[in-house]
């Protein structure tokens, strides 16, 4: 028996494999860059950052090479640009800072603080590693 997290991540990698099979690519090139899952977490963790993310999965470094390579496609180029996740969403968290009265105006202050606390978790997952970005540019074999 499969869990739901298998179940989803399964769907993903279908949509994927989808988009793979189906996009047009100029001069068969394809360029991924995505969040990716590149340290450990705890089962709770994963799960509050999934909700936060409204993502049913996340992939990661491995996962992303094989389905490219399932897909007939060689890798030419790969990279971890975490760091500039990382300084993407502290911008962005700087400036929902900034936003607090106008959003608490005109949404509530609850709206505010459900938003300030899924990107807070989303940020931490960041700052901590648990969470990254990558780059992939493959091309079709």
């Amino acid at each position: 028996l499969w869990t739901i997290a298998e179940i989803r991540l399964r769907i993903k990698r279908f949509k994927v494999k989808k988009v793979l099979q189906t996009s047009q690519t100029q001069r068969g090139v394809i360029v991924i860059r995505s969040r990716l899952v590149t340290g450990e977490m705890a089962r709770s963790d994963r799960e509050d950052l999934l909700s936060a993310a409204a993502s049913e999965t996340m992939e990661t470094f491995d996962g992303y090479r094989a389905l490219l390579i399932d897909h007939g496609f060689s890798i030419v180029d790969e990279a971890d640009v975490s760091a500039t996740f990382v300084e993407q969403f502290d911008a962005i968290m700087a400036d929902l800072e900034t936003l607090q009265a106008s959003i608490s105006s005109q949404f509530s202050p609850r709206v505010y603080d459900i938003v300030l606390e899924k990107n807070g978790i989303i940020a931490e997952a960041f700052r901590s590693g648990a969470m990254g970005g990558g780059r992939f540019i493959a091309k079709k074999l």
